[in-house]
């Protein structure tokens, strides 16, 4: 395989292009399509006064300039009275996207004049070292000390990769622009690390499969540093499907960061084989994961850190090993066996957890009225499970040891 490695250090060049307008006819709307990064569409409309070329162009540059569209404000519109519209980046490096316009000869294609060039675009061979873009089969490395990856992000169809590696020292963002993430399809293995992610920079990433009926290989996290604002995670992790079939991750492993896990849009659910969560310096607070909704885990270990788990899509049964740290349950998550050997779980799921040890650990149960059905609780020396009145189903308890209840 071989190694393409990003550097990002390209020379900033605006973007510039045109577009050629004819005479229109009567009072007709016009439109140009702009595009943002995520692949979202705004129409910019323009209706024509039947006063000729140059009047048109003007009404159609002055709707773009004035469309309030974050997209189209990255380039000004200006027209000449031959009804040619020239577009130019605002800012060297900065690339804005025309997806289409009118289905009428009267607005023709944006043609390029200057394409965008950057230290943060994928398409620049400037930003890889020796000039040599990732292409299919090879393996990606993010250099420490490189740039931020933020344009042309869309790279699914540029072939399936071997892997990508996110050097300790990487300190630049990857997506996030415009809410858009880096689209890679990663060769299907079982067995070979397909991503790793260290440094310090907000990561965006969506993952695609790029065969049935074969597992991707296993994804491992380690050493990530960003610390993100409340409600946000340090890298985002989303999961497509290759058809029908949902992906599948045989193992992540996670030691440090903040990672949030979900599915795409269009896939029906992601699965996890093996997420093994572990810590660098601290137990408690290196590693933070949250499921989303329609992401399920077969089995959880850990040896520290904090996950929230909000799965809603699958109720075959997780079987969860907690060291230290804190699982937060919620959705309709549904386990087969619990084990908490030390630190803490707040269970706030309707699903129901089988068999429930707790061994020199701490249960609460009182944070949602929903809370499901514990059916056996093991009660061992240095547990205490919190129960309200009103808050779940314990069916029983067991103990290995002498227990003393109390009540407030």
């Amino acid at each position: 395989m071989a190694y393409r490695i990003w550097q990002g250090d390209g020379a900033a060049i605006a973007q510039s292009g045109t577009i050629t307008t004819t005479a229109p006819s009567g009072s007709t709307a016009y439109s140009m399509t702009v595009r943002d990064e995520a692949g979202q569409d705004t129409v910019i409309s323009y209706t024509s006064t039947g006063t000729g070329i140059p009047n048109f162009a003007a009404g159609l540059a002055t709707a773009w300039n004035n469309s309030g569209s974050p997209a189209a404000q990255r380039a000004t519109a200006s027209a000449a009275t031959t009804g040619v519209i020239t577009f130019t980046a605002d800012n060297a490096g900065v690339p804005f996207r025309i997806a289409a316009t009118s289905a009428t000869a009267v607005v023709g294609s944006y043609i390029a004049s200057v394409a965008n060039a950057g230290p943060n675009d994928w398409n620049d061979p400037q930003n890889w070292e020796g000039g040599n873009i990732a292409s299919a089969g090879n393996d990606i490395i993010v250099a420490r000390g490189s740039g931020a990856i933020l344009w042309n992000l869309d790279q699914s169809g540029s072939g399936n990769f071997a892997s990508l590696t996110v050097e300790e020292g990487a300190n630049g963002a990857i997506g996030g622009t415009d809410g858009a993430s880096l689209q890679l399809h990663l060769v299907d293995s079982a067995a070979a690390t397909n991503l790793e992610i260290n440094g310090s920079g907000q990561i965006f990433l969506t993952i695609h499969r790029t065969a049935t009926d074969v597992a991707e290989g296993a994804v491992i996290v380690t050493n990530h540093t960003y610390k993100p604002s409340a409600g946000q995670h340090g890298i985002n992790l989303t999961v497509a499907q290759h058809a029908s079939e949902v992906l599948t991750i045989p193992t992540l492993t996670v030691n440090r960061g903040n990672v949030g896990v979900h599915a795409s849009d269009d896939a029906s659910a992601c699965k996890i084989t093996a997420l093994n969560m572990g810590f660098v310096t601290s137990a408690k607070t290196d590693a933070n994961v949250t499921l989303g909704k329609e992401c399920h885990a077969t089995t959880i270990e850990k040896t520290g850190g904090y996950i929230t788990i909000k799965t809603t899509t699958d109720t075959s049964g997780v079987t969860l090993v907690q060291d230290e740290g804190t699982v937060v349950t919620e959705g309709a998550v549904v386990f087969t066996t619990m084990t908490l050997n030390g630190g803490s779980a707040v269970l706030k799921s309707t699903g129901t957890v089988t068999t429930l040890n707790i061994n020199n650990a701490f249960v609460d149960m009182t944070k949602d009225q929903r809370v499901g059905t514990v059916a056996t609780v093991k009660l061992n020396k240095g547990g205490s499970l919190k129960k309200s009145t009103t808050a779940g189903t314990v069916t029983s308890i067991q103990s290995d040891d002498s227990v003393t209840f109390s009540a407030n």
